[in-house]
């Protein structure tokens, strides 16, 4: 039983290499044509970098589908040998048949989801810096919208989202600052609705200030003046899309703006986006696996390979569209994601069980 069960892994580890080299190859092709076509910079050394974060991305949001295809392949070839029948009379379950290509899936998804802490942000955050910096049209510092900021001093750190802003005239909508002290503990916040930031001060003409550390509350807030620990032109330095943040930041500006009634709507979808697309690879595994080996077909697995992929796409989709497009709580499809969960469950449950021929 060892010896298929390093058997299963060599093959399905070939395979899933091998399309995934197809895949980087893509990736690499299409990043080399952007930048041939698309940057106003042309440096290979930037090339060789805009290449790596691209191919990189493209594994971390392809390689579910990849393994997925690659356990078809070799199942299929297990299941035309039929040594799929001759394991079942020997009393193994199909469940123990194919652990290997689960472990494989769950494995993948504890990876995918250590990763997207901070690895895959850092990914991404590349490639949108090296966009905005070098591509044609797209210059820094004229327009920011829907991104926050961390600047983090000694003693301090300042949490900011910013709606809109023109860097250019300080001009700014939905505007949020929450500053805390070397323990993250609040020291104050401020709602702005709109105003004008001007180099270190920020005129709020209409907005509230919850001041945490003199106890005061001001409410309906007109033309006051407060100053920041940050200066205008730095905003372009600092912003930051919410994708470019860790997970363990995240949770923690969830945790802080769920206190003070923030609209956390954005950060509640990035980490469930980050979660679903970690977990893809072992939703994705249970019902291809057991399509293969129930129907011993190679179209019913490729089959249960589109639709459910379809299916865990759309629902990783709402989780970043929701909140970011539609304004609204990603919530929602975590009833999809536990409805999907107990058909994960119910696959597995007939995995084990085994199949009637």
């Amino acid at each position: 039983m060892r010896l298929f069960s390093l058997y299963s892994l060599l093959g399905v580890l070939r395979l899933f290499l091998l399309i995934n080299a197809v895949v980087i190859s893509i990736s690499l092709m299409y990043s080399v044509i952007d930048f041939l076509l698309s940057f106003k910079v042309k440096s290979f050394s930037l090339a060789l970098r805009y290449g790596f974060f691209v191919a990189s991305i493209s594994f971390y949001t392809l390689s579910p589908l990849a393994l997925a295809l690659s356990v078809i392949i070799f199942l299929r070839r297990l299941v035309q040998r039929k040594l799929d029948l001759v394991f079942y009379t020997a009393g193994m379950s199909p469940l123990r048949f194919a652990a290997v290509p689960v472990i494989l899936s769950i494995a993948l998804s504890c990876v995918n989801l250590a990763l997207s802490d901070s690895f895959y942000p850092w990914l991404v955050k590349n490639v949108w810096t090296i966009e905005k910096s070098y591509k044609k049209k797209q210059e820094v510092g004229v327009l920011i919208r829907d991104f926050w900021f961390i600047k983090e001093e000694e003693g301090s750190a300042l949490y900011t989202y910013i709606g809109s802003l023109d860097v250019g005239s300080g001009r700014f909508s939905n505007l949020f600052l929450l500053q805390t002290d070397g323990e993250q503990e609040i020291q104050k916040v401020v709602r702005c609705e709109i105003g004008v930031w001007r180099e270190n001060r920020i005129e709020v003409l209409s907005g509230t200030e919850y001041d945490f550390l003199r106890g005061r509350f001001k409410e309906g807030i007109h033309g006051e003046t407060i100053k920041v620990p940050i200066h205008i032109r730095d905003v372009s330095l600092f912003a930051e899309k919410v994708e470019h943040v860790s997970m363990s930041a995240l949770v923690h500006l969830y945790l802080l703006g769920s206190r003070v009634g923030f609209d956390t709507n954005p950060y509640l979808g990035e980490i469930l986006y980050r979660v679903g697309m970690s977990l893809f690879a072992f939703f994705l595994m249970v019902p291809v696996v057991r399509s293969v080996l129930g129907r011993r077909s190679l179209r019913a697995g490729v089959m249960a390979f589109l639709g459910n992929s379809t299916a865990l796409w759309l629902m990783v989709s709402l989780l970043d569209v929701l909140p970011s497009k539609v304004g609204v709580s990603p919530k929602p499809v975590v009833v999809l994601y536990l409805l999907y969960f107990l058909y994960t469950l119910k696959g597995v449950h007939y995995l084990h069980k085994g199949f009637r021929f």
